[in-house]
């Protein structure tokens, strides 16, 4: 059982402090985070946690903080903004007004994705029992063996209720950066940081500054006159929605309105899922301007300076030392998933990111003088191929349309040797993103990989179909452990020259010593044997002679 102790907070703008039920697992950063879900903070962004006037470590654990005990009181206080601070700002001021709305979740937009909660809870709330709720009803007719309508109807595959999706609640008509940034060097000298245009429900444009201590409008009006200097009224204000509150009157109201109906949903309706997600059947949605939207879409988001070298993560060194902590006790089995989790939460996202900008054009390949089929691509460590049949291993079952498919059961098989754990044998960390009709393929890298020929790097397998196969006593022995536990039977192979050897795997699957000492398995969608229900030829179910 995990420790827990009661502390006070005080938020900026709130006279009586929160009572914050704690942890001694949390850290600091943790609670930042859950004060800011709350509706009094919610709105904003640049805070610090302070002890008796000391400001605490955003990483730091709670049991480590100096005289934190039950019924002590810390304090939120409001920290100066830096140009960086404006963007995430203005980010959570335009998810606070979009994106957990229904017509948002129905495009996947943020991570997060239709929900099929609303509608039972809202048949819970019409007052149906438990019995109504669980009545089974009868088959739609395209699921019966007769109906066979066509085109088949799609609506069955989407929440219920969510196709009618109603109009979103607006509080501004336009949020964008305006035209006149970046400030001058002269303004900059006076703090300025960022300049966004917003036009009210009312019908009034107001150009707004952003400086360390805030926000606050300007004296510029349209595109033709600038002055950056604060109006004689200028309702500065710490956060965006203060600002805005004072100006329209519109939006104050529709903005508490709109807290409120994101107040009566479930948790998990709103938070976003680890995970990106794209639903891959949706209504026709109406498309809806947000200028501030373009900043996640248009900008170089992955080219392949936009990042610091020295900030680029080791995917692979941090998943092998992840599967290599012993754990042996419940918590340390479960701080090992937690940091797994994490480590395969930020691997998708950034192989999805890294993804998206390779068919998008912003990566240029490794290879450029090759056709686009058999291009590689390399980013922020993370090595993407696309599932084409780059070397006719598929011509004779289906070539690319096989190789497409053969993608889903390498990622099959890295996942279940993930969970075998047999010491001693390594696989990659692997994700499959599929964008615009291409399945691409992002890998974490073989320590040395790239440093030498990648053919001479296979000690275990076979590269060309089965006509040579490379054979090693470690690697035998690695896949005979997994041979083991799936209750695979090892078997004789004829290896030419070198006459018959014993494979306790398929030859497809390839073994690399990586220069860090570790053996990696790779090419894993012959992991398992075929299943014979699905063999077209009738023969395979005899008995061998």
């Amino acid at each position: 059982k995990e420790d827990s102790m009661t502390i006070k907070l005080v938020l900026p703008g709130v006279a009586q402090p929160l009572e914050v039920l704690v942890y001694t697992r949390d850290t600091v950063h943790d609670l930042l985070q859950f004060t800011l879900e709350k509706p009094e903070c919610c709105y904003r962004t640049c805070l610090s946690v302070r002890m008796a006037g000391k400001r605490l470590d955003d990483f730091m654990d709670l049991t480590a903080v100096e005289g934190l005990r039950p019924g002590v009181t810390l304090e939120l206080v409001e920290d100066p903004y830096t140009q960086h601070d404006v963007c995430v700002h203005l980010q959570r001021f335009r998810d606070l007004l979009f994106s957990n709305q229904s017509h948002q979740m129905g495009i996947g937009w943020d991570s997060s994705s239709p929900c099929v909660l609303p509608f039972i809870t809202q048949k819970i709330l019409e007052g149906l029992d438990n019995d109504e709720l669980s009545k089974v009803e009868p088959p739609p007719v395209h699921c019966t063996p007769n109906g066979n309508p066509s085109p088949l109807p799609l609506s069955p595959f989407y929440p219920p209720g969510a196709e009618c999706l109603s109009k979103p609640l607006e509080c501004i008509k336009s949020l964008a950066y305006s035209a006149w940034n970046p400030p001058p060097n002269y303004r900059k000298l006076k703090g300025d940081l960022l300049y966004i245009d917003v036009v009210t429900l009312e019908g009034q444009e107001v150009c707004i500054t952003s400086c360390p201590t805030g926000f606050y409008l300007n004296k510029t009006s349209g595109p033709a006159h600038f002055d950056p200097t604060p109006k004689k009224v200028s309702h500065h204000s710490q956060h965006l929605v203060g600002l805005l509150s004072q100006v329209s009157p519109l939006f104050k109201k529709n903005f508490t309105n709109l807290q409120k109906s994101a107040d009566k949903r479930l948790p998990y309706e709103v938070l976003p899922s680890p995970y990106s997600v794209a639903p891959w059947v949706i209504p026709k949605i109406e498309h809806r301007p947000v200028a501030v939207r373009i900043d996640d879409s248009v900008n170089i988001k992955a080219a392949p300076d936009g990042l610091i070298v020295g900030q680029l993560r080791d995917w692979n060194e941090d998943f092998q030392l992840m599967r290599e902590i012993v754990a042996s006790s419940p918590s340390q089995k479960l701080a090992k998933d937690r940091s797994l989790f994490k480590t395969h939460t930020d691997f998708i996202q950034s192989a999805t990111r890294g993804a998206v900008a390779v068919i998008d054009g912003y990566i240029p390949p490794l290879n450029p003088a090759d056709e686009e089929k058999y291009q590689l691509f390399l980013w922020n460590n993370i090595f993407f191929s696309l599932t084409f049949d780059g070397r006719d291993y598929y011509k004779d079952v289906g070539g690319d349309e096989a190789a497409y498919a053969a993608a889903a059961g390498d990622l099959h098989g890295v996942s279940v040797l993930e969970k075998l754990e047999v010491k001693g044998l390594h696989t990659l960390g692997t994700a499959l993103i599929d964008y615009r009709g291409y399945r691409i393929m992002a890998q974490s890298i073989i320590p040395g990989l790239l440093q030498r020929d990648h053919e001479s790097s296979v000690v275990y397998g076979s590269l060309d179909n089965g006509k040579t196969i490379n054979t090693n006593e470690k690697f035998t022995e690695l896949m005979q452990k997994v041979g083991s536990d799936l209750h695979i039977r090892q078997h004789k192979i004829d290896n030419g020259k070198d006459g018959e050897c014993v494979m306790p795997s398929s030859v497809e699957v390839k073994g690399i010593v990586g220069t860090d000492g570790r053996h990696y398995a790779l090419d894993l969608f012959r992991v398992f044997p075929p299943d014979a229900n699905y063999m077209d030829s009738p023969d395979f179910l005899e008995p061998a002679g």
